[in-house]
């Protein structure tokens, strides 16, 4: 097994990345693997200090490295005998973070197969295990009774480590994180729709403290009394495996990761010496190292994964949800992270890695039984404006509005709000664009005009409002020129005579709003112009 070998290997899977599948790489991806840099230091290939891809545009480097084309790029053909065996491990990493990464996507089959092709070569290349004697000694098979499972989970494509769900308001994004993280801690497929049962058991694997507080009370208390206090604090099944934080303007690396913060210092008196003294039992401040939620579910899943090594069995998975995600400022919030989330560098990974964390000082890495999972609103900032660095660490699944949705109603009064929806967030798409649509969730269990009515007032109509920048020509178009923008009256002489003489006003400003209380609100005859079919001259 040599370079020709490999390069059989590379060729079919670039033709794939760059030919047949484009869309599995981002433009990030492709000028990645352009930079020499990237492919020996991130992605770890030795190929004579060259990149994996040239551009056409830039010429071969010489006929020698650079003869394949695949499209747009050259692809180095540098394989030499003595490192082909660390670059086609170095390759099928890439290729498995790919396919976490694009677990949607529909041509991420063809990355399958180049997967399997790649771990075919290396088991005959190289077919010694790479657990030695030395290493873990063998055990005859009568003595364990069967052969133990791999201390670290093998690499699944149905989960990736790191996932954003994004898309307009109102389509269930948040709702659908907890189907999301009950699916990876079971290792199944997320369902469609979740029941009582899914959200009971959901906040029964709410992470909390649990596993420091248990810790304390071992200590101080023994085990057995330790697990009925638990029980009673958090419930029979509380195993606090999913944690769930909100990303805002405000949010630090000291709130997510580590910090030191201020807190009460305890003045040494009592409560009842405070209530004789007039004065507060803690009334002056003192600072501590404070452990974000990610540090502390990451301590949490790491300990789950050292028990499950030593007793030779898969780890428990732990999830963390970062709603809002893109409202956050990530190289803020994320520091170090960034380089620590991506499935290659997760503690068990075979290149692991770890960092010192600034305030604390201690060495720090992320196990690669954390899974995260981030919601993103569309409207509220363009996924093409997402930190690239991000972008390239997640797999994106589109959630769009879902018109179609059992509970929509197809009668209020004689209004079908699924064709409703479907004909406003069509307008939307082509007056602005896709990711500005109106979820389905405004127009859920909605039974009565009053409801319908309600929805429209204060929540779907504010929000075209503020999609269009009060364009009410645009505003009236996807409401079907119904009656809930109105021409304004110009009683002044003096304003109508600038308006109709002079055209002084812009033709936006001489509309307006209907008023809350009109009864045009809670007519059916309005919400069905909305999809109603222009008439036929």
């Amino acid at each position: 097994m040599g370079e020709n070998e490999l390069k059989h290997l590379v060729d079919p899977l670039m033709d794939t990345l760059l030919v047949r599948c484009p869309d599995l790489l981002d433009p990030s991806d492709k000028s990645a693997l352009e930079d020499p840099k990237f492919c020996k230091k991130d992605l770890g290939l030795i190929i004579g200090g060259n990149a994996l891809l040239r551009p056409v545009a830039e010429g071969p480097k010489t006929s020698r490295y650079w003869a394949k084309r695949c499209g747009n790029h050259y692809v180095c053909k540098e394989w030499w005998p003595d490192n082909h065996e660390h670059n086609a491990k170095s390759l099928l990493k890439f290729v498995e973070e790919l396919i976490e990464r694009k677990a949607t996507h529909s041509d991420v089959r063809e990355l399958d197969k180049h997967r399997q092709a790649f771990e075919k070569y290396l088991r005959t290349t190289r077919p010694t295990s790479r657990i030695t004697p030395a290493a873990e000694p063998s055990r005859p098979v009568d003595e364990i009774g069967e052969v133990p499972r791999p201390t670290r989970p093998a690499r699944r494509s149905d989960h990736p480590r790191n996932t954003i769900l994004y898309g307009p308001p109102g389509t269930g994004k948040t709702y659908s994180t907890l189907s999301h993280a009950l699916a990876i801690v079971d290792g199944v497929k997320p369902k469609a729709e979740t029941t009582e049962p899914d959200r009971q058991r959901f906040r029964h694997l709410r992470f909390t403290r649990a596993h420091d507080i248990y810790a304390e009370l071992v200590e101080t208390l023994g085990e057995k009394e330790a697990k009925e206090l638990m029980i009673a604090a958090f419930g029979e099944n509380a195993e606090g495996r999913i944690a769930m934080v909100t990303f805002h303007q405000n949010y630090a690396y000291e709130d997510f990761v580590e910090g030191i913060r201020p807190r009460l210092a305890d003045s040494g008196e009592d409560e009842g010496e405070s209530e004789a003294t007039g004065t507060s039992p803690s009334s002056e401040l003192d600072y501590e190292l404070r452990p974000g939620i990610f540090r502390r579910i990451c301590k949490a899943a790491e300990v789950e994964r050292t028990e499950a090594a030593s007793n030779s069995r898969e780890p428990e998975r732990f999830v963390l949800v970062i709603d809002e995600i893109n409202r956050g400022n990530i190289p803020k919030i994320f520091g170090e992270l960034i380089t620590l989330i991506e499935p290659s560098r997760r503690l068990g990974a075979d290149d692991e890695t770890t960092v010192t964390l600034p305030y604390s000082g201690e060495d720090f890495g992320v196990p690669d039984n954390l899974y995260i999972i981030g919601t993103m609103n569309t409207a509220d900032r363009s996924i093409q404006q997402m930190d690239t660095a991000l972008r390239r660490r997640f797999a994106f699944v589109e959630m769009m509005p879902d018109a179609d949705h059992d509970l929509i109603s197809e009668d209020v009064d004689g209004v079908d709000c699924r064709p409703m929806l479907r004909a406003m967030n069509e307008r939307i798409a082509l007056l602005l664009d896709r990711e500005h649509q109106i979820g389905h969730t405004y127009l859920l269990d909605v039974e009565t005009m009053e409801q319908l009515a309600d929805r429209f007032r204060n929540r779907i109509f504010p929000l075209l409002q503020e999609y269009f920048y009060d364009d009410w020509r645009k505003i009236r178009a996807v409401l079907g020129d119904n009656a809930f923008v109105k021409e304004r009256k110009l009683a002044d002489p003096h304003m109508k005579a600038l308006v109709e003489e002079f055209g002084y006003a812009e033709d936006d400003r001489l509309y307006e709003r209907l008023s809350s209380s009109d009864d045009e609100w809670k007519n059916p005859e309005q919400y069905k112009k909305i999809y109603a079919r222009p008439k036929e001259n």
